[in-house]
């Protein structure tokens, strides 16, 4: 069965784009065509981050000359260091041709291989980048609930007798609260994630210091007919994504993963550590596994938490494009007392995920320039434009008219008011700020710091956030 169908199979819903591609299969894609340099180019930067199979095709191409200079002491090299992994016949075809090397080219070859395994090797790569897997039986620990709201059962699928498993994650309040909570993944694609999110948006946790808003905490939601229920993707498919990810292609090794955080485990599975098959999909250039497993360093989520790291492979997966690394190296900049200097880096970041249509990044944005205390780093207008867009997208993610998905989302009634305060729309701020309060209270939010900015709006007073002014 071909690999894309396998997808359809799991249906696994995932944040990027399905037109994202890992850049192992762009590279190899660009091999076929015989656009060698650029090919080159790529299965170096994989090459680089570990990925045996690269390693392997980098020294064939330097052996042959294609899109670099032929080259047969770095083809030894590469070929060595990729035998080191056992990745594909390399040791063999390291032998021969060491064997047409003559002394002087040998021992080049030996040099350049102890160069390259110092800087990319197992050892180079797990003090700089790899995560020290553990075993974790609680991957998706989370904050301590201290109140759950049970899920309520979608019609259309109690109807069919679907059962479904979404995970989300979110942040905690400083009050218990939840908040920016999303879908990380769900089985199926579609059919749950409002009812999962609508449930999880009434829990409580327990409180935590300010610091502990800044991590994403993760649940799993399960919709289950029976309570004895156990796999809901069929084991046959399970099986064949495992062997598509034991094949090295990194996108099964993302889905593969994914499959592990859901529960979802196939039969003959050796490693069940979700974080291990992020790792190999990372290495495979997996912009979205990148991503997945700087979010998973920075956590601990089935590894050693690393936050150098977590930021590593955020900036590698946010270069590839990737908004939910861009954010998050954004937040994870302007949240280290020593990046304080690095605000334009993380503007830049930030801007670039907002553009990419992401929600939170907008919101945060739009909020950056309706409330900086520098005049210089406001715009109101563009604030408005950005928060109204965060409005959109919250509108697209519930299925629901802006009004009522705002209902849902007080941050957004409160970002569209700074806007509305800083273009000097005192009496649209303070009706929108309002809106926001009385849902906050529906939710049980602490909504102490709201109403003093409401009182600001009533006096004619545009909104100044403290805490960029501490940036």
């Amino acid at each position: 069965m071909h690999f894309r169908s396998l997808l359809a199979i799991l249906g696994l819903w995932a944040a990027a784009s399905p037109s994202v591609r890992a850049d192992f299969d762009l590279a190899e894609e660009l091999y076929r065509e015989k656009n060698f340099t650029a090919a080159a180019t790529e299965f170096r930067r994989l090459a680089e981050l570990g990925e045996g199979h690269s390693q392997f095709n980098l020294g064939v191409m330097y052996y042959k000359g294609e899109g670099v200079a032929k080259d047969l002491a770095l083809a030894f090299a590469w070929l060595s260091l990729a035998a080191e992994q056992d990745a594909m016949n390399s040791a063999k075809v390291r032998d021969k041709i060491f064997a047409k090397l003559d002394t002087g080219e040998q021992a080049r070859g030996r040099q350049q291989a102890e160069a390259i395994r110092t800087q990319y090797g197992q050892d180079a790569l797990a003090k700089r980048l790899l995560p020290e897997l553990r075993e974790d039986p609680e991957y998706w620990a989370s904050a301590k609930a201290v109140k759950k709201h049970p899920p309520g059962y979608p019609r259309e699928a109690a109807m069919k007798g679907v059962e479904g498993v979404v995970a989300l994650k979110f942040h905690v309040g400083a009050d218990g609260s939840v908040r920016d909570a999303a879908v990380e993944y769900a089985i199926p694609k579609t059919g749950f994630n409002k009812a999962a999110l609508m449930a999880l948006r009434r829990w409580r946790f327990e409180a935590k210091p300010s610091s502990s808003e800044k991590l994403w905490q993760r649940v799993v939601i399960d919709f289950r007919m029976a309570s004895d229920a156990t796999s809901i993707v069929k084991p046959e498919a399970m099986n064949q994504i495992l062997q598509a990810a034991e094949a090295g292609s990194p996108r099964a090794q993302m889905i593969y993963s994914q499959a592990l955080m859901l529960h979802e485990v196939a039969a003959k599975a050796k490693n069940k550590n979700p974080t291990y098959w992020l790792s190999l999909a990372a290495q495979g250039g997996d912009a979205e596994a990148q991503y997945s497993m700087g979010s998973n360093l920075i956590a601990g989520a089935g590894c050693r938490s690393d936050q150098n790291k977590g930021a590593a492979w955020l900036q590698l997966s946010a270069q590839g494009g990737n908004a939910e690394a861009q954010y998050e190296l954004a937040q994870l900049i302007l949240n280290d007392p020593g990046h304080k200097h690095d605000r334009e880096k993380a503007r830049h970041w930030l801007t670039l995920a907002a553009e990419a249509n992401h929600a939170l990044a907008q919101r945060r944005l739009a909020w950056e320039l309706a409330t900086d205390p520098e005049p210089a780093r406001r715009d109101g207008h563009r604030a408005l434009a950005l928060a109204q867009a965060a409005a959109g997208s919250a509108t697209k993610a519930t299925g629901r008219p802006v009004a009522k998905a705002l209902e849902s989302e007080p941050e957004v009634w409160e970002t569209l008011a700074a806007a509305q305060a800083e273009l000097g729309q005192f009496h649209k701020a303070v009706e929108l700020q309002r809106e926001a309060i009385d849902e906050a209270r529906f939710r049980s939010w602490d909504v102490v710091a709201m109403k003093q900015r409401l009182i600001a709006y009533q006096e004619g007073k545009p909104w100044r956030d403290p805490q960029l002014a501490a940036r």
